[in-house]
């Protein structure tokens, strides 16, 4: 026994001696933290199409899109007026992009329980289809006209949405990655 309360002794000594080294370790990095200048802007976001180069656009259009049309057929009621030419509309794609982004926070991530999942609901899908679909919706005239319209045009005529000269949402994205510039490479 007591040899045993011996090692146990000096396993405690080791231990009391690693966290000292760790609590000195934790205190110096504090102080280099606390006394560093402040951080560089870390630039844009991964969900700036702005800033987007042609691999960042690439991954961008690959991943909105399949979460677009899951969304339409998820939210039938809330999306099902968005019209097909959705894409050719820059201010519909950030639009639909923000709301991508803020699904994926909300939804990925953490199991813990959260209250993000309901606002996601009720403040960020409302107010998305309300800026794309509403009365005064980014997407209305293509909605009313059942085909692709610049945007500002107005009095656009009813019929059958005629879409032979739109580009498909694949054809699009490829043309907008292939203009961007290219990303630099690593050496």
């Amino acid at each position: 026994m007591e040899r045993r309360v011996t090692s146990v002794e000096k396993d405690l000594t080791r231990v009391v001696e690693l966290l000292g080294t760790l609590t000195g370790a934790v205190d110096e990095l504090t102080r280099k933290v606390n006394g560093a200048p402040p951080k560089k802007d870390p630039g844009p976001s991964r969900w700036a199409w702005q800033h987007a180069d042609a691999d960042q656009a690439a991954w961008l259009w690959a991943e909105l899109v399949p979460w677009v049309r899951w969304a339409t057929d998820r939210y039938p009621a809330g999306l099902r007026d968005l019209p097909p030419c959705w894409h050719l509309h820059g201010d519909a794609v950030e639009e639909l992009t923000a709301l991508w982004a803020s699904w994926r926070a909300a939804y990925h991530g953490t199991d813990q329980p959260r209250d993000d999942l309901i606002y996601w609901h009720d403040r960020w899908l409302p107010g998305t289809t309300s800026r794309l679909l509403g009365p005064t919706g980014t997407l209305i005239n293509c909605g009313k006209a059942k085909q692709h319209r610049e945007p500002n045009l107005a009095g656009a005529p009813r019929h059958h949405f005629d879409h032979t000269d739109v580009p498909t949402v694949e054809e699009h994205a490829a043309n907008d990655a292939a203009s961007r510039p290219v990303p630099p490479r690593q050496t």
